[in-house]
């Protein structure tokens, strides 16, 4: 029997289509003989499924759920169906190199029981892809060395299954949903997050203009929400005061985090910065309003960037970049 390291969960939303290239990813990887792939859909979509799809993996789940779910409710029920001892949360958009898996399990082996791989950017050649990026990656673009973080890379990430399920039980879809909640709560517990430089997965990042504006907002105001559930009002109303400033000193991080000319120049950073700014601002508005509002609809218009991707970005990069057809 495969001696199971690195549980990859997976959710098929849609077609077998748009998780196929992720799937051949993962068959890819030279620890694929320790790597179990947890592909959570629902009820009726199994049989969408190729007879030869995950053909080289050690060991493979398909795992039906009865009643619609969101993203964070799916992947609770595959960390729960997960064997492996640590579980990664995979995207149908984002694409691990072959050294991947190793590098995760390694990095676990040293005694991090969260950690996230490099991120580099799938398709890089528009300025609001790279401005996209910028607002959702960029603490994790041109890694060389391992280094600890102060929050995970959300949806990419790979954390100890029983530390999960130990600490976070019944809640857990409630902390997968506010990712940079859950990297606070494992901070205060005394966990440790690490980036792997050796596990580097490329990333599909929005690339169409409105969609971009629209995915910032609702993401602040996801975030918003989650930073804001054990604060008072009145610091509530002081973070929403001084929300405006906050666009220009991540900014600032940004420009110091693109260290490098190679980075800035692969980053197409006289372009795409302006671009990441504007997406800053909306982003902020968004926290505001989750710090004194809540989510509302937010999760409703977010969801689409995660289980349909294709949507938004541009139509050659559907064919080209995410094998879409």
């Amino acid at each position: 029997m495969a001696n199971i390291e690195l549980s990859a969960l997976l959710q098929m939303h849609r077609d077998f289509i748009s998780v196929r290239k992720t799937i051949d990813a993962l068959r890819a990887q030279t620890a694929k003989d320790r790597l179990e792939l947890v592909l959570v859909m629902p009820a009726g979509k199994r049989d969408l499924i190729p007879a030869d799809a995950f053909e080289g993996l050690a060991a493979v789940q398909c795992v039906e759920i009865e009643h619609s779910f969101k993203l964070e409710e799916g992947w609770a029920v595959g960390i729960e169906r997960a064997t492996g001892p640590l579980v990664v949360l995979c995207e149908d958009h984002s694409y691990p190199h072959p050294g991947w898996a190793a590098g995760l399990i390694d990095a676990h082996k040293r005694g991090y029981p969260a950690v996230s791989p490099a991120i580099d950017n799938a398709n890089p050649a528009t300025a609001v892809s790279w401005a996209n990026f910028m607002l959702t990656f960029i603490h994790w673009f041109g890694i060389t060395e391992v280094a600890e973080m102060e929050f995970t890379a959300a949806h990419n990430s790979a954390y100890n299954r029983t530390m999960l399920l130990e600490h976070y039980g019944d809640s857990l879809p409630y902390w997968l949903a506010h990712e940079h909640s859950l990297s606070d709560d494992m901070q205060t517990r005394g966990y440790r997050i690490v980036v792997a430089p050796d596990a580097v997965t490329e990333h599909v990042n929005v690339s169409v203009f409105n969609a971009y504006l629209v995915h910032s907002y609702a993401g602040g105001r996801i975030y918003g929400t989650g930073r804001a559930a054990a604060w008072s009002l009145a610091t509530k109303l002081v973070r929403a005061v001084a929300a405006p400033l906050v666009p220009w000193v991540r900014v600032v991080r940004i420009l110091r985090m693109l260290d490098t000319p190679e980075k800035r120049r692969k980053a197409k950073v006289g372009r795409s910065l302006p671009m990441a700014l504007m997406g800053l601002h909306f982003h902020a508005f968004g926290e505001v309003m989750g710090y004194l509002f809540g989510k509302g609809r937010a999760s409703e218009i977010y969801l689409p960037a995660e289980i349909h991707r294709a949507q938004l970005v541009r139509p050659n990069e559907q064919i080209a970049i995410m094998g879409l057809e």
